[in-house]
């Protein structure tokens, strides 16, 4: 059923990408084509998982974003540099 969506030009912001469930829905987007922001707090975990997920599913517009969702600031910056 994913399979019938698409959503090539879309950007997904993804919190909590680097473990769990958060790694399972952006593999998801990622195979129907939404560009990925795995938003966590420490890059360094998500940066293999960003690339495992590349590896899985081909798409190549995913990208790694320091957030921690305490900070409204953190927030405005992580969006405003997250662009399509």
């Amino acid at each position: 059923m994913i399979a019938d969506i698409g959503l090539a030009g879309w950007r997904a912001m993804m919190t909590k990408g680097s473990s769990g469930i958060g790694i399972e829905i952006a593999r998801v987007w990622a195979t129907v084509a939404a560009s990925i922001t795995l938003a966590v707090r420490g890059p360094k975990a998500g940066e293999p998982v960003a690339a495992t997920i590349t590896a899985a599913t081909g798409n190549t517009s995913g990208r790694v974003g320091r957030l921690d969702l305490a900070s409204f600031s953190a927030r405005c910056i992580l969006c405003s540099t997250t662009s399509t």
